[in-house]
């Protein structure tokens, strides 16, 4: 029984370690067949031997895609682990469905970890810009969960992390605002938000803009004081002017 066992487990780490691109038998890698089972220990054995994360299907997915997300306890810790193994450039790419993390992201907030899941992405520097809206209810306003106060404060973070106003106020408009409210109160204040920033929040938005995807290495490697870097990557407390 023990050799067996032994047997079974060099069989895995030879899979495991090889490294290959994906078999024409299996169509999956063994991340990705890992990711979709949000399987932590596989996940953090495969990417401890030096996985290419990258690496895509047939229908171009990668690993990142794979993983069942909003599901058990450990999909983000495996989605965050993937991504800071060299797997952000895969961010904003669509998914089986069309959507990106962050569209997926800001339709589902009333799920598990999902305001974490937000958090990350936006620390990540995920585009909002170019967002497809294909169908009404691509335009986030008819949630079951509907919270004014939540949405205004993911508006905020979103204009802060270097979205334009336009793009944010065509995913995450105020038409449920508006029939709930008689004034228009909630898109006022935003606006004034928006404008009322100050200079070192517009010269952020442009360092975001400028920096795209893999914000934190490209931050790291300039070397700039921590509460700087702390800053710019958003890692403060709530949204600042």
């Amino acid at each position: 029984m023990m050799s067996s066992t032994m047997n079974n487990t060099m069989d895995e780490r030879d899979l495991f370690q090889t490294n290959k691109q994906i078999s024409p038998n299996i169509e999956k890698t063994p991340l990705m067949l890992a990711a979709m089972e949000n399987d932590l220990t596989r996940v953090k054995y495969l990417l401890d031997r030096g996985v290419d994360v990258n690496v895509v299907d047939k229908d171009g997915l990668s690993a990142l895609h794979h993983i069942r997300l909003f599901h058990g306890h450990h999909w983000l810790t495996c989605f965050q682990l993937i991504t800071t193994s060299n797997g952000v450039y895969c961010l904003d790419r669509p998914g089986a469905n069309g959507q990106t993390f962050l569209q997926i992201a800001l339709k589902n907030w009333d799920k598990q970890q999902c305001d974490d899941f937000f958090r990350f992405l936006m620390s990540e520097n995920c585009r909002l810009s170019g967002l497809e809206i294909r169908c009404p209810v691509e335009r986030y306003s008819d949630l079951d969960e509907f919270d004014s106060d939540k949405r205004q404060r993911m508006r905020k973070i979103l204009y802060e992390s270097g979205a334009g106003i336009t793009d944010i106020l065509i995913i995450l408009n105020f038409e449920r605002e508006h029939l709930y409210e008689d004034t228009k109160e909630y898109e006022n204040e935003f606006l004034k938000y928006c404008y009322g920033v100050s200079l070192r929040s517009k010269c952020r938005r442009i360092i975001r803009q400028s920096l795209g995807l893999g914000i934190k290495q490209k931050v790291l490697k300039l070397g700039l004081p921590l509460v700087l870097q702390h800053y710019i990557l958003l890692n403060v407390t709530g949204t600042s002017h």
